[in-house]
């Protein structure tokens, strides 16, 4: 790991870390505050926060952290800053891959700190174990949708092609599972071909495989969904530091 590049990425990315960690912190504990006198507390927090805000404030950072890492250097020419030091493209690419997970884990991190310590103090209709378990989940899947976000500033040397890839995938994905979402909760409409093929629309979106009632039921799925989605991360992370070491950048 190169120190000076792991500082530097830190210092251009710590702003935007630090506001979407604290809206995330302050979003769950505003919800948690919000529901003290509802009977379905836990169902609430679900709704409102596990399956919006805790998806989309981390993407925003995974996003724009992805493209500022390297993508955005190459198209603006100041990646030649970097590529003309000793270090190895292994050594780069390996330095900002730590940094960008190590910022998405600590996200998560104390977000699940503050959930046990809530959850605990004041306990919801859910246990701790089922709402950590929302936090790691969720956490997982964010961890996949980073490794496609880092893989486009990876591959491209234009940040318009990558911008399509790293922001378009999980912006559908997310809006696929959100419009599935809205349909499936509309009752006594299953039998109305179009409602029922736009519920389906689940399946096509990573964003389901962090599905609260999947959680609440200690679905088998959980275990298979624990263990696929960090082992396509790790792969695809794996393939975007091999396609930066090989291709040619133009500076």
């Amino acid at each position: 790991m190169v120190k000076a590049i792991f500082k530097r990425d830190l210092k251009d990315s710590l702003k935007s870390w630090l506001i979407c960690t604290s809206i995330l912190l302050a979003l769950f504990l505003m919800l948690y505050l919000a529901s003290g006198s509802m009977k379905n507390r836990g169902s609430f927090l679900i709704q409102q926060f596990f399956t919006m805000f805790a998806t989309v404030i981390p993407l925003i950072f995974i996003i724009t952290t992805a493209n500022r890492l390297i993508v955005n250097q190459v198209d603006e020419g100041s990646f030649f800053m970097v590529m003309i030091t000793p270090n190895k493209r292994r050594d780069i690419v390996l330095t900002k891959l730590v940094f960008y997970v190590l910022g998405i884990t600590l996200m998560h991190g104390l977000l699940a700190l503050l959930v046990t310590i809530m959850v605990s103090a004041h306990p919801l209709t859910i246990s701790v174990e089922s709402a950590l378990l929302l936090v790691l989940y969720t956490y997982l899947v964010s961890l996949a949708v980073s490794s496609i976000c880092f893989f486009a500033s990876a591959f491209f040397n234009n940040k318009r092609n990558a911008n399509l890839l790293s922001a378009g995938f999980p912006l559908i994905s997310y809006g696929l599972c959100t419009l599935a979402n809205m349909f499936t909760e509309i009752p006594n409409l299953e039998d109305q071909p179009l409602i029922n093929f736009l519920s389906k629309l689940k399946y096509a979106s990573i964003y389901s495989l962090a599905n609260a009632s999947l959680i609440e039921e200690r679905s088998g799925w959980l275990i298979f969904i624990a263990i696929i989605l960090p082992i396509a991360a790790f792969a695809i992370y794996y393939l975007s530091c091999l396609v930066f070491v090989k291709k040619d950048i133009s500076l």
